[in-house]
């Protein structure tokens, strides 16, 4: 038989933590976030350093802050040195949720995909149905 993976109590509270702030929250706003997505600046009339503040924020809309903080922080086994580490998954969920709200930059699916795996092979099915139902409701498509 399989050794199953255990869950820390540090974990538990990390992942207690995110669940309650995504629970007790609203999703973004749709629109705001659609329309950073895809805002486009006028490029003819803006001053060279406009242009460039234009083009940090489409970038940061594409992209996000999350791949490079924790490319960083952790190296080149990002992402996949982290595929079954639940607290650095979900420390990762949680910036790329918050690069949607600051940028409008789409969550990868990914890291939360893996966190729904992790909590699964831990027999945390409970957690698992919870997480993915919280996750999803922040996530505007």
């Amino acid at each position: 038989m399989k050794n199953l993976p255990s869950i820390s109590e540090d974990d538990l509270r990390l992942l207690s933590k995110l669940l309650d702030r995504l629970e007790s929250t609203s999703a973004p706003d749709r629109k705001e976030t659609i329309e950073k997505r895809t805002r486009k600046p006028d490029w003819s009339r803006n001053a060279p350093e406009q242009l460039e503040a234009a083009h940090r924020q489409i970038e940061l809309a594409y992209k996000g802050t999350t791949f490079s903080k924790f490319r960083k922080e952790l190296g080149d086994s990002f992402p996949h040195g982290i595929r079954d580490d639940l607290r650095v998954l979900l420390k990762v969920v949680e910036s790329a949720l918050e690069d949607q709200r600051q940028y409008g930059t789409w969550p990868p699916p990914y890291f939360a995909t893996r966190v729904g795996i992790v909590l699964r092979k831990a027999k945390r099915f409970d957690l698992s149905k919870r997480f993915e139902a919280a996750y999803a409701k922040h996530v505007v498509k």
